[in-house]
């Protein structure tokens, strides 16, 4: 890069890679608890008010999902995107372990 050149940052959500059909249901469950469903996740409806809700006003279930989607408190109040995507629960591990065998 030459001088005066910048770099701009592209911010990229992995999320962005799934439209709600294409969503692994373990992931999809937990976005249920923040209140998506196919029209808010496709952009047909504005989100959920949960994505403007601060971490320490989300109930303990919606804490507990976002927290399985990947997301910690620090993430959640200022916005910040996934750079990849959590491990898959548990019960979608054990099932892709079966389709393995």
């Amino acid at each position: 890069m030459g001088c005066g050149s910048s770099v701009q940052q592209v911010k990229y959500d992995p999320w962005d890679a799934y439209d709600w059909d294409s969503l692994p249901q373990g992931y999809k469950q937990h976005w249920e608890v923040l209140g998506f469903n196919r029209a808010s996740w496709n952009g047909n409806i504005p989100e959920p008010r949960t994505l403007s809700t601060a971490w320490s006003q989300l109930s303990p279930a919606e804490r507990n999902s976002a927290t399985a989607l990947g997301y910690n408190q620090r993430m959640w109040d200022n916005g910040e995107e996934l750079t990849m995507l959590p491990p898959p629960p548990a019960s979608q591990q054990k099932q892709q372990q079966q389709q393995q065998q």
